[in-house]
């Protein structure tokens, strides 16, 4: 190991057995893109650095190579899915990515030849969608190597980022990368932090008696924190490289190892498809072209199948069966470990996608009981909330069968709400009015008084969906709402704050019911003055404000049969 590392000290990741990157290939088109302004300098700085002396993945160096040496078993699930494992660490030493060092045992730690180093667990999932088929995984958590990794704010939004690009009639390609992480070869002084001990791949499984042989990755794995982030820099770069060079003119994002491609033309897209292809073979980052999805409308991506005719998504038959079954099994759990919120936290949000804006609130609750924990088999007990949660979601999935919009450019306009709310020593009410001319405020007894102003807020808000939501099917209505909190919360889906989160479930269940969209918008309290005249109980201003400012009501005012009334509770 130390001669290897000499050797990529002296010449490069080039010098590692296992590298596809191509610095001589990289370098020269880095060079000419910093200088033609397609990258910026810190990138090029970065990949330039990371092609010469190997993938630092945001380690304080300082602070890890005084931290001494550490010994960790591996977990039991490993050993669950042994044959998955021992396939996955015979594939990287066969590929020169994972080296063999020879036998182990734990009492040799302190005769380990360096200063500090980590044996970190090995542990196994098993793929939600192949049963049987386990994926082996590394707690870098447990060996402390993520507590001295500090990687920057690194966003994966690409689902957001379809849903903006993919416009009417538009064609999808989907490739995958081939290795993705496991392509970056790591700086030398990382290696002795990516220890772990398993059988002797090499030996027959009947012959493979012990957990005795020492291995050390020298390219990176599934489990670092800081991979994402390298990997994300390395491979945009690379698209701008592609760009730069007219390889890559229509839109394209990564995730992870997932290339999603737009064009308006299929045939065009599938030929710029081919010599991206070849592009990316050529720098070392293959794609797999037997898994490659050609250019259609209704097309397979990130678990998702999107309709760019009927701007529509939907989960996978087989996947939403799992993810029912999973909601079913998660509403009546008592103890849930951190691992299982984490997977419910990533298909609850893939299945939210295909139900209303807004029913991301059902999984604050899960959000919640996770924070504070840290390792994988950390447990919390599961509250009532959350169990309800779940079922909810649960009963959406099975209601929508798995499908929603991924756009509403199909729903007819609703007009605009103006909503407010006020609270005072002596008063606290709301109300609000409505394009269509109907308008209603109300004032809120002893036990309301004492909520806070912007849970009376979204009240408003609550009411006015209520009382509208009728004959709002199938539109788009746009909310004024002058309370910040609450209008930033309800854009975002969900909020810290239980008592907001309590009124957007009930807001997600009305807008469910009677099948339409909420947009909200901020609105400064000086511009809200029909809505602030009605929540302060005054009538003949809002009718006064309402001829004075050409306000957007129309037609005659229609006062709602309820106006006035008491709301409490």
């Amino acid at each position: 190991m130390e001669a290897l590392q000499n050797a990529v000290r002296k010449h490069g990741v080039v010098a590692l057995p296992g590298n596809t990157l191509q610095p001589s290939i990289l370098t020269p088109l880095l060079q000419k893109a910093v200088r033609g302004g397609f990258i910026s300098p810190e990138a090029y700085g970065r990949v330039s650095d990371a092609l010469r002396f190997g993938f630092r993945l945001s380690v304080d160096f300082q602070k890890i190579l005084a931290s001494g040496k550490r010994y960790y078993r591996n977990y039991p699930s490993a050993l669950a899915g042994r044959d998955a494992v021992c396939d996955a660490i015979r594939a990287r030493v066969d590929a020169g990515r994972t080296l063999i060092l020879g036998t182990f045992e734990r009492r040799e730690l302190e005769d380990l030849p360096v200063a500090s180093a980590s044996i970190f667990p090995l542990l196994a999932i098993p793929k939600p969608h192949e049963p049987g088929v386990w994926r082996p995984l590394g707690d870098h958590t447990k060996s402390q190597l993520n507590t001295f990794s500090s990687p920057g704010k690194f966003s994966l939004k690409v689902l957001e980022w379809i849903v903006r690009k993919l416009s009417r009639g538009m064609y999808m390609r989907v490739t995958d990368i081939d290795g993705a992480f496991t392509l970056m070869g790591l700086h030398p002084d990382l290696w002795p932090f990516f220890l772990f001990l398993w059988f002797d791949v090499r030996l027959p499984r009947a012959e493979q008696h012990r957990q005795n042989i020492l291995y050390v990755h020298v390219f990176s794995d599934f489990g670092s924190a800081g991979a994402p982030e390298e990997w994300g820099i390395l491979f945009d770069t690379i698209l701008d490289l592609a760009r730069m060079e007219e390889v890559l003119t229509l839109p394209l994002k990564v995730y992870v190892d997932d290339l999603t491609h737009l064009g308006p033309d299929g045939l065009l897209l599938e030929a710029e498809g081919e010599r991206l292809d070849a592009f990316l073979e050529t720098v070392g980052t293959s794609t797999k072209t037997r898994k490659t999805k050609h250019a259609a409308q209704f097309q397979l991506s990130l678990g998702l199948w999107w309709h760019s005719i009927l701007f529509t998504l939907q989960l996978d038959e087989l996947k939403r069966n799992i993810y029912l079954t999973e909601f079913a099994a998660a509403s009546a759990a008592r103890v849930v470990t951190l691992r299982q919120m984490q997977r419910l936290a990533g298909t609850g949000q893939r299945a939210a996608l295909t139900m209303m804006p807004g029913s991301k609130v059902l999984l604050a609750s899960t959000w919640s009981l996770m924070s504070g924990l840290r390792l994988a088999h950390h447990k919390r007990r599961t509250t009532a909330r959350f169990r309800g949660d779940w079922e909810q979601l649960r009963v959406q999935l099975e209601e929508n069968a798995g499908r929603g919009y991924y756009r509403f450019d199909d729903f007819l306009p609703g007009g605009e709400a103006f909503t407010d709310a006020s609270k005072q020593k002596r008063f606290a009410g709301g109300g609000y009015c409505h394009s269509s001319g109907c308008y209603r405020f109300w004032y809120y007894g002893a036990a309301r008084k004492r909520h806070f102003i912007d849970a009376l807020e979204g009240d408003a808000v609550l009411v006015f969906a209520e009382d509208m939501g009728p004959t709002l099917s199938g539109c788009i209505v746009v909310v004024h709402v002058d309370n910040s909190a609450f209008q930033q919360s309800a854009v975002k889906g969900w909020s810290h704050a239980d008592r907001l989160n309590h009124v957007l479930r009930l807001l997600l269940a009305c807008s469910v019911k009677h099948n339409f969209i909420m947009i909200f918008e901020w609105i400064s309290t000086d511009l809200n003055v029909l809505a602030d005249a009605l929540s302060r109980d005054n009538e003949i201003k809002f009718c006064v404000e309402a001829v004075a400012h050409g306000s957007p009501i129309v037609g005659p005012l229609q006062r709602h049969p309820d106006s006035g009334n008491r709301r409490d509770g």
